[in-house]
This record gives C-alpha cells, sequence and structure tokens, in this order.
C-alpha cells in the first residue's frame, strides 16, 4: 500500500504518527502488508481526502478542517474549555467517535481509521504583550482554517486564515500581529524568531484535528485478519501514541522559548470571563448543528469530556 506522505520525516507527525502506524501493520500481518511511504507528496495537504478517494494513494493523514463544514462532528475536541493535553483530547475524541458519530458517516467516500486532536492552541505576538483581554483587540493573527479563527473573533482578534507554513513570513513582513498555534508548530517553522509574547489557556481555547485515512476498496481486499491489524495499529493506538509525544516535547520547547526572553501569561478563568458566554456559544451551535446530523450533540460533548478527565487523571 502508498501512504502519502507531506510532511517532514523529522517532524513528530512522522516519527510518532506514520512510522509506528506502517511498521504495526507489517509486523502484525506478518509481512503480508507492506506499507510505501512517499518520499514527495502527490497531492498538497487539502488535497489528501480526494486523493485517497480516487485510489492516488491508499493511505494518508488529513485535516478535516480543509473540508470546512462537510466534516463537523470531530469538532468536539476543537471547542473552548476542551482540555489542553493532546493524549487525552485524541483518546477521548476517537472514543467520542467510535460512540457517537460513526454512523453519522461524515466521512463518506474513504474509511476512517483513526482521530487524533493537536494540544489545544497558544497565542504568540510580536509587539504587543497580552495580559487582560482588551489587549487582544484588533490583533490581526494567522491561525489555520477552521475553528480558531471563530474563537479569534470572540476574543476581539482579526483572524487571518493561512497555513501554518507561511506564519513565518506573514509575521516577519508585518502584516500579522501574532499566530494562534502550538508551541511545536511555531518552532517546527520557525516563527519562534518572530515573537516576542505567549499567552497560554489553562483550559483550552481550540485545538486542531487530523484523522488517519484509508481507500475504502483497498482495505475491503485484504484479509478480515488483516483488517484487524489494521484497525488495531489505528483508532485509539494512533491518538494515543502520537498524542502522547506531542504531550512530552512541549515542555522543553515553551521553557527554551523563556529562556529566550519570551514574556509567558496565562488566560485563566477571571481573563476571559467578559467573553465567556460567547465562547460557550460556540459549543451551544456546535451541538445544534450535531443535533441536526442525528447525533445527540449534548451527550457526545458529556462523553468526550469525561473521557478527557478520564485519560488525563491516568
Amino acid at each position: 500500500m502508498i501512504f502519502n506522505n507531506f510532511v517532514p520525516t523529522g517532524s513528530v507527525y512522522y516519527t510518532h504518527g506514520i512510522l509506528p502506524f506502517k511498521e504495526a501493520v507489517e509486523a502484525g500481518t506478518e509481512g503480508r502488508v507492506k506499507i510505501e511511504i512517499t518520499t514527495a507528496t502527490l497531492a498538497p495537504p487539502g488535497g489528501q481526502f480526494e486523493m485517497v478517494q480516487s485510489g492516488i494513494a491508499d493511505l494518508a493523514i488529513f485535516s478535516p478542517s480543509f473540508l470546512g463544514n462537510k466534516i463537523l462532528l470531530p469538532n468536539v475536541a476543537s471547542l473552548p474549555f476542551s482540555g489542553v493535553s493532546a493524549e487525552a483530547g485524541s483518546v477521548a475524541l476517537w472514543r467520542t467517535y467510535d460512540k457517537y458519530f460513526r454512523d453519522a458517516n461524515e466521512f463518506a467516500g474513504v474509511k476512517l481509521l483513526g482521530l487524533m486532536r493537536f494540544r489545544s492552541k497558544v497565542l504568540f505576538t510580536s509587539d504587543r504583550e497580552v495580559t487582560s483581554l482588551p489587549d487582544i483587540a484588533g490583533l490581526k493573527v494567522q491561525v489555520v482554517p477552521g475553528a480558531g479563527a471563530e474563537v479569534l473573533k470572540v476574543l476581539g482578534a482579526t483572524p487571518i486564515p493561512h497555513p501554518q507554513v507561511q506564519a513565518h513570513e506573514l509575521l516577519n513582513s508585518g502584516v500579522i500581529d501574532g499566530t494562534l498555534t502550538e508551541f511545536l508548530a511555531v518552532v517546527g517553522f520557525k516563527a519562534d524568531g518572530e515573537v516576542e509574547h505567549i499567552l497560554e489557556f489553562p483550559d483550552g481555547i481550540v485545538a486542531s484535528v487530523l484523522s488517519l485515512l484509508i481507500n475504502e476498496d483497498r482495505f475491503a481486499e485484504l484479509s478480515p485478519e488483516d483488517q484487524q491489524v489494521v484497525l488495531d495499529a489505528a483508532g485509539e493506538t494512533f491518538a494515543r501514541t502520537l498524542g502522547s509525544e506531542l504531550d512530552a516535547l512541549t515542555p522543553a520547547l515553551r521553557d527554551k522559548m523563556v529562556e529566550q526572553g519570551k514574556t509567558l501569561n496565562e488566560a485563566g478563568s477571571e481573563f476571559l470571563a467578559p467573553v465567556r458566554d460567547g465562547l460557550v456559544e460556540l459549543e451551544t451551535n456546535w451541538i445544534a448543528e450535531a443535533d441536526g446530523r442525528g447525533v445527540d450533540g449534548r451527550a457526545a460533548r458529556d462523553y468526550y469530556l469525561e473521557q478527557y478527565q478520564a485519560v488525563a487523571s491516568q
């Protein structure tokens, strides 16, 4: 099988996402299934779904946000106050998908093997230190397309939707005042040299979601035994393996930026009190849309939060 790869081979998404999956499948099937990882991408990041659907590649990782509102339900883990941890968020998301979202079939056209959630995003700014909510007003902030833009609007900033890879250039040219992303991304895409201030959200403010996809026909060609090996290597295993590494890497990245002289502030409940109703409204809107897709949105949201706490407390 061909696994399309568009991330650097040194990135955590490759070393703790794609590679462990490949190794587990090949070992578990005793070589009956072999996975070849491409050395160059066969489609842009936003084209991974269609690429797998059409069979150009058999497997890929993909951000559902590229399809806009077509895939809505995994955003249960992107809502404000969904927690910070990538591991707890990823495992809770997969369990919620398995219990509540599977029958909604939002990934029709491909077979969904796994979901994971990144750590909650952090606000990095260049010139303006943010110590209170009014400091955010009017800031032009780059964010990847998706739920982050809605959160920024509630906070009073102006979202500038662009791929994360463009943050460095946009900051350097002064087009934006900051970026809403994760520590791993701001360092990995070398935007850390363009920012001076950091604002963390201890209860979580918004997070991105990643999916693991396989072509339906290729999966159907496998024997039931080998299909089970693939499923076991994906699902909660994929969520926990990648999520735990994102959590493990973050403290050192944060500490390094602080050692470099970046200021670090925290947006707790008092900080966010003036916009709490607006943030909660994002959850209310998601629940209503989930209900419209035949899912008990309130129950799914409560289950996600319950599972998050269960994993986080382990």
